[in-house]
C-alpha cells in the first residue's frame, strides 16, 4: 500500500488512497470513508538475528516512544505535522499481547512506588 519511496505530500498521500483502493481492502483494513486503518503487525517470540526471547515490555515501550509520542493527537500539536490532511494529528490505539504486558508492567510500578511512599 504505501510505496518505498513514500513521501508524505498531498500526491503521496494520493498514491497510497489508490493503492488502498487497487487493492480492495476498503471496508476491512480501511474504513470505507478513509478516516481510519488497520496496522498490523506479528511479533516473533525470538529475535532471529541474537536468538534472544522477545522482551514485551521493551516492544510496548518502543510502540509508545515510536508512534503515539509522534502520531497521537494527546501528544502531538496540529501544526508540527508537515501534511495536514482532514483529521491529523490522529486517534492511536494500540491493542494486543505486547501492550497489555507493557500497561501491567507500567501499573505494577506505580503500586510499588505507591507503597513505598505510603510507608
Amino acid at each position: 500500500m504505501i510505496p518505498d519511496d513514500f513521501e508524505p505530500t498531498t500526491e503521496g498521500l494520493e498514491r497510497v488512497r489508490r493503492n488502498i483502493l487497487k487493492a480492495g481492502i476498503v471496508g476491512r483494513l480501511v474504513a470505507n470513508d478513509f478516516s481510519g486503518a488497520i496496522v498490523s503487525a506479528e511479533l516473533m517470540e525470538f529475535d532471529p538475528t541474537t536468538g534472544q526471547r522477545l522482551d514485551f515490555i521493551a516492544v510496548a515501550n518502543e510502540i509508545e516512544a515510536r508512534v503515539r509520542t509522534k502520531f497521537d493527537a494527546d501528544t502531538v500539536a496540529a501544526k508540527a505535522v508537515d501534511v495536514v490532511v482532514e483529521h491529523t494529528p490522529v486517534d492511536i490505539h494500540v491493542i494486543g499481547f505486547s501492550k497489555v504486558i507493557g500497561d501491567i508492567a507500567a501499573g505494577a510500578k506505580r503500586v510499588v512506588v505507591f507503597f513505598l511512599v505510603t510507608f
